[in-house]
């Protein structure tokens, strides 16, 4: 990161919305807008002559798609490249092809404002960048994260009679490449269900269960109301609903509710893990912490530990943003903390550890 202000390249193939972003950047002392492009090729072109912290980049565009434009962007500059925040419109192919960038590498993304009160939309934006900017300042940039799914070593796992276990996974920042990464191996090695709160608007959660369910053993859904928790299946919160466990045993369903949001999130990790130590206590349970910014999920771990379970958190080293790794540890509550390529074992041993 270069010193002084954060250095933005806007990438955007309407003109219009190019001004609109510039505007949004306007009021923020700490950043200034060093360039302005229509297309994915020019955005290429402007990188290697500019230095560049940060790049706003349009999902759909002719010619290059976002995606293509941040895989061309590693390819050629690795990690010299700068963080990328996806802007993409509320439809089905714009989530898609965000979740796609975001588990290849994306920082993080912006939906696009529509149509409606422009000062309200304008407020929106700001702040919605003001967070990804935030994000980007504490991210560790530099510090891939690994896909491990082919090069983990076989691993005793419990036995099926023992996979009576749960596992409940929190994340915001970074979370959707560290679940591409995490997931399938994981899936490999036990049966128990996966319960995922992963901070993203309705729409969005949806693609991320897509994607993910075409690496993993277990299936992999966006939760419904009722929907019974099965082995060998993966569940990932609806954007814009909580998602709680409701019922005990055989009969364990999820329940979702629109209620308020907490630690500014719906869904939360908190709400998730809170049901979860009152449906399962006395059941085998691994609370997981990944990358993210804020405190969601340290009061909840407070309660699942309360409630008999392990509780992990991502280090500081692996995240993209050791925001909520970090309040979880501080609860004191943390058995382990683990890298992401390390954290697949480091469940399964907590597992173990329960059947033994």
């Amino acid at each position: 990161m270069s010193d002084g202000p954060m250095r933005i390249l806007v990438v955007d193939d309407s003109r219009i919305f190019r001004s609109v972003v510039q505007s949004a950047f306007s009021g923020m002392v700490d950043c200034q807008v060093v360039g302005s492009v229509f297309s994915g090729k020019k955005a290429l072109e402007f990188l290697e002559q500019n230095k560049v912290d940060l790049i706003t980049l349009d999902v759909e565009m002719p010619e290059m798609n976002g995606l293509e434009v941040l895989r061309a962007m590693q390819e050629r500059f690795g990690e010299r490249a700068p963080a990328v925040v996806m802007l993409s419109a509320h439809t089905r192919t714009g989530a898609k092809v965000t979740i796609e960038a975001l588990s290849a590498g994306a920082v993080g993304f912006v939906t696009k404002p529509e149509a409606g009160d422009v000062r309200s939309a304008m407020a929106t934006l700001s702040a919605d960048l003001r967070a990804e900017v935030d994000a980007v300042r504490q991210s560790h940039r530099g510090r891939s994260v690994e896909m491990v799914a082919a090069q983990l070593p076989t691993r005793q796992a419990p036995s099926r009679r023992d996979n009576a276990g749960i596992i409940l996974i929190g994340s915001s920042t970074g979370g959707p490449q560290a679940l591409t990464s995490l997931l399938p191996p994981l899936c490999g090695m036990c049966g128990c269900p996966i319960i995922v709160v992963q901070h993203m608007p309705p729409l969005f959660t949806k693609s991320l269960a897509d994607n993910l369910d075409r690496h993993c053993q277990h299936k992999v859904v966006e939760a419904g109301d009722r929907m019974a928790i099965e082995d060998e299946h993966v569940y990932i919160a609806p954007g814009g609903l909580h998602l709680e466990l409701a019922g005990s045993g055989a009969a364990l369903r999820c329940r979702l509710s629109d209620g308020a949001p907490e630690n500014g999130c719906r869904p939360a990790v908190d709400v998730l893990f809170r049901s979860a130590a009152k449906a399962l206590e006395g059941r085998p349970m691994v609370g997981v912490i990944l990358t993210g910014m804020g405190n969601d999920g340290a009061t909840g771990v407070t309660l699942l530990k309360s409630a008999g379970a392990q509780i992990l958190v991502q280090d500081e080293g692996s995240c993209v943003v050791y925001g909520m790794p970090k309040k979880a540890k501080e609860t004191g509550c943390a058995d382990a903390e683990a890298s992401l390529s390390a954290m697949p074992f480091a469940i399964i041993d907590a597992l173990v550890a329960f059947a033994g």
